[in-house]
């Protein structure tokens, strides 16, 4: 298995000549220049807002490993957000079902990397013939990520998987969870609600009782769009499954590989 270690030290200069254009790079390069930091220099002392900045790319820079890269290839994939507290039962195995059918189609499964619904879609993944990824979030009343991930990436600050997220994903599956599944699937509602983020089909499993707060939200002309458009609800494995499958493709042939991560990192600009 691949292991990245999220305390490794930065690229050189002389590394990233062949990376120009990347978001990331573009960060660590303002950075640097803001610093008046060299290319191989430490960007802050411990405890600086310089040394956490730089810790954070350091973070990020695990998506540009060769490694990665090269299991993860071309293939599209799908994020299934869920509790780590739901480890048995009819949703645990719908998630199982749903990453395993997926991964039957040639999607590449994500997810948080721990136990529960998360633990279900690496398995799924697992039984369906394809790797998957575990973004794992350091947390001191979990347990390390969990045995079914082929691709484990761990992180310490919440934002910077999340931003991981956004670049890896063409999809998210939201399966049944509490605050953290919410803060991952809202961080994606948003930016798709706003058009920062088009050509990404966003699924609710199982959760039609939220049905009416987005219509009161409509109603109240608090949404840039009308969100029918920007979520849709599903209890059915298999529409949940071919709902997926046909958003990507069409995604796929409409835009031809055009790459979405850059309007999610600098979607802030404007």
């Amino acid at each position: 298995e691949t292991h990245i270690d999220a305390l490794s030290g930065l690229p050189s200069g002389r590394e990233l000549q062949d990376k120009s254009g990347s978001p990331l790079i573009e960060a660590q390069n303002a950075l640097r220049a803001a610093s008046g930091a060299s290319a191989t220099s430490p960007l802050g002392r411990s405890g600086s807002p310089l040394a956490f900045i730089h810790k954070a790319l350091q973070e990020l820079q695990q998506l540009n490993d060769k490694k990665v890269t090269k299991k993860v290839g071309s293939k599209q994939k799908v994020a299934i957000y869920g509790s780590a507290r739901i480890t048995k039962g009819r949703v645990y195995e719908s998630t199982k079902t749903i990453a395993r059918k997926l991964a039957q189609l040639g999607f590449l499964i994500i997810t948080g990397g721990g136990p529960g619904l998360m633990e279900a879609a690496n398995i799924g993944a697992r039984e369906g013939g394809s790797p998957s990824i575990g973004l794992r979030i350091v947390l001191p009343h979990e347990k390390g990520i969990n045995k079914a991930v082929n691709i484990p990436l761990i992180f310490e600050y919440f934002f910077t998987r999340k931003f991981s997220f956004g670049v890896f994903s063409d999809g998210c599956v939201c399966m049944r969870g509490g605050f953290g599944t919410f803060d991952e699937l809202f961080e994606f509602v948003t930016l798709k609600d706003k058009g920062k983020l088009n050509n990404f089909p966003i699924i609710l499993f199982g959760y039609d009782e939220l049905i009416p707060l987005f219509e009161d939200l409509q109603k109240n002309h608090f949404l840039a769009q009308p969100f029918s458009s920007v979520i849709s609800f599903n209890d059915s494995e298999n529409k949940t499954v071919q709902q997926m499958h046909d958003a990507l493709r069409a995604a796929r042939n409409n835009h031809n590989g055009y790459d979405r991560s850059i309007d999610i990192a600098f979607a802030e600009r404007e």
